[in-house]
C-alpha cells in the first residue's frame, strides 16, 4: 500500500475497532527497516486515534539492542 493510504485506513479502522472493542493494537512490520520520517508519522497518529500499543516487529533481526 501507498504510505498516505496506510495511514488513512489506520484512522478508518480505529473508529470502527473503537466503537466494538476496548482498545486498538497498531502492528508496524519491519520497522528496522522502514523509513524513519514515516515511522514517526505512523506513531503519532496511533497516539492520535487512541491506540493503546504500537507494536514495532523487527522481522530482519536487525535491531539489536546496541542497534536501536
Amino acid at each position: 500500500m501507498e504510505r498516505e493510504s496506510v495511514l488513512t485506513l489506520l484512522s478508518e479502522l480505529a473508529l470502527k475497532v473503537l466503537s466494538r472493542f476496548h482498545y486498538v493494537t497498531v502492528g508496524a512490520q519491519d520497522t528496522s527497516r522502514a523509513d524513519l520520517e514515516f515511522l514517526k508519522r505512523l506513531a503519532t497518529l496511533s497516539w492520535e486515534v487512541d491506540a493503546l500499543r504500537l507494536r514495532l516487529a523487527d522481522t530482519m533481526g536487525i535491531l539489536t539492542p546496541f542497534a536501536t
